[in-house]
């Protein structure tokens, strides 16, 4: 993403950029070392003392000859450059091709079809994001507006500071493309916000929530039976449940679904029938098993974590091989790949791989938390000056945050109903919207007053418009479901619906479900901006 003035607005630029070049590589330990005021022969020397010459963590004093060959350090051994030179593990893990930023984008790009929980992102320690710093207290925010128009000012402020101010923690899942049970109440490929809630009521309920099954994870209604002993899981459509089972045992919730960034641009249904999975290719299609899924409580080392999130993909061995050849494929590097027996192995070992590509495509391919398998792990038990990690959910940062009251104001306001400003979002939803240049004014507040034209567009919190799409005539002439335009009418108020255009007017339709009124226009008084490319909203 980037500023109105078109500059980065994910990461200012680094002093150094990698390459893929083993020398630059050398480089950059080289840059690291000096800023802690440390060459690779005393940090070699102190991990000997504290470790003892025959441990794992110790630092060979011929370093920068072995990465000069490719040779990178195991993960304990970055462990210990992380506690020896008081820089965080992720700066270390990003020199040495793990960049939590790059991992994120990775994961977005697989296992689009079946429906997985987000991990939260790690960040570097010192990774600094656009954001605003004043609102104009001239806008109204009543109505519709983008975010170019109401910001100000905007300032570089530290990922953790913007990340940490919030009190509460969410779940957040990328519903599968052929994961059709909750539609049309939820889009395949949306991203869904989760409340965590391992122990529902036992009573009628509409709530939907996410659930693990033998068969994967799946959002879904709920039914209760023997007095909450046992459970349905329904789709939306249809009263044929798609699984069964005790509770906590054969089926786990998960959590409320209370949110989510639909994507609207994608044709209806795109996956399967509604509330099916029987369209689904034989590639990609729910395993049919009678084995109880795992449950997060019976994790002990990283084996069963890895377990655990294979299990929630749904996926067998052979398919996981094939994401690991793909994540290889995207690294330009074969040493990310992982063979079939090595994938069988990880899952019965209470230690992590030794080389940080297997941990880096391992976390890819099963959508892990790095920050959680490390902890797990147990690498940091020698090293516990960082076994606290920097990431976008623990540690809050709400240092120097000072604002006018205006902009503190509808800052409080917004984060009541965001909870949080989640930020290792940013790459599942470029994936999902298919590009990445998304600026400030194609992000449109949705009006508090405004009286919406379309059902999609009730709760509707934030809109993200595709500006390249402006041609209402064109959308008349294709096929699939008609595109929500955003026009600018003469009065500088927005309007949002199905549009359509006959001879020199533009006619702005409501849906039969809402009460507003269509609105009719001469093409000369409004201006088209684009169609929306993704909803963000409240359920309920």
């Amino acid at each position: 993403m980037q500023s109105p003035n078109g500059s980065n607005f994910e990461q200012p630029p680094p002093a150094l950029r990698k390459v893929g070049n083993n020398e630059r590589m050398v480089e950059e330990v080289r840059a690291l070392l000096a800023e802690s005021g440390r060459t690779v022969h005393r940090v070699s020397l102190d991990s000997r003392a504290r470790y003892g010459p025959s441990n794992p963590y110790v630092i060979p004093h011929h370093l920068y000859a072995d990465v000069r060959r490719g040779e990178i350090p195991h993960l304990r051994q970055i462990v210990a450059l992380s506690h020896l030179t008081g820089i965080c593990v992720t700066r270390w893990l990003s020199v040495f091709g793990c960049d939590p930023a790059r991992l994120a984008r990775v994961t977005a790009g697989l296992n689009h079809d079946r429906t997985m929980i987000l991990p939260t992102q790690m960040i570097d320690c010192r990774e600094q994001l656009r954001w605003w710093d004043a609102f104009d207290p001239g806008v109204s925010l009543d109505h519709t507006d983008s975010l170019e128009h109401i910001i100000q000012h905007t300032t570089w402020r530290p990922a953790r500071q913007i990340a940490g101010r919030h009190e509460r923690r969410y779940l957040y899942a990328r519903v599968g493309t052929h994961d059709n049970i909750m539609y049309p109440l939820l889009e395949p490929g949306s991203i869904v916000r989760v409340i965590p809630d391992t122990h529902p009521a036992p009573a009628k309920t509409r709530a939907i929530y996410l659930v693990q099954h033998a068969r994967g994870l799946t959002c879904a209604y709920l039914e209760f039976l023997d007095g909450g002993a046992r459970v349905l899981v329904l789709p939306a459509s249809t009263p044929r449940p798609v699984a069964e089972g005790t509770l906590d045992r054969d089926v786990f919730v998960l959590g409320t679904v209370d949110a989510e960034i639909r994507p609207v641009a994608w044709p209806a249904g795109a996956g399967a029938g509604a509330g099916t999975t029987e369209s689904m290719p034989a590639s990609t299609r729910l395993r049919q098993t009678g084995a109880a899924p795992m449950a997060r409580s019976a994790v002990r080392h990283v084996g069963q974590l890895t377990r655990l999130h294979r299990e929630r993909l749904n996926l067998d061995f052979r398919h996981a091989h094939e994401l690991t050849t793909m994540v290889a494929a995207r690294m330009g590097d074969h040493r990310y790949a992982i063979s079939l027996g090595a994938l069988s192995d990880y899952e019965t070992m209470d230690n992590p791989p030794r080389r940080i590509e297997k941990l880096f495509t391992l976390c890819a391919i099963y959508g892990m938390d790095l920050s959680e398998y490390l902890q797990v792990s147990g690498v940091f038990g020698n090293a516990p000056a960082v076994s606290s990690l920097p990431s976008l959910s623990s540690s809050p940062d709400k240092s120097d945050y000072a604002a006018d009251a205006y902009t503190e104001a509808i800052d409080r306001e917004w984060l009541s109903v965001l909870g949080e400003y989640p930020l290792h979002l940013i790459a599942p939803c470029e994936e999902m919207l298919g590009y990445r240049d998304v600026l400030l004014d194609d992000i449109f507040v949705w009006g508090r007053r405004e009286a919406p034209l379309h059902p999609l567009l009730r709760r509707a919190w934030f809109l993200i418009v595709n500006r390249h799409n402006t041609s209402i005539r064109a959308a008349q002439g294709s096929a699939g479901p008609a595109p929500l335009f955003v026009v600018l009418t003469s009065t500088g108020r927005y309007l949002c619906g199905p549009s359509m255009i006959d001879g020199d007017h533009v006619t702005v339709l409501a849906h039969p479900s809402v009460p507003a009124a269509s609105a009719r226009f001469h093409r000369d008084d409004i201006t088209v901006i684009g169609t929306i490319a993704a909803i963000v909203r409240q359920l309920g």
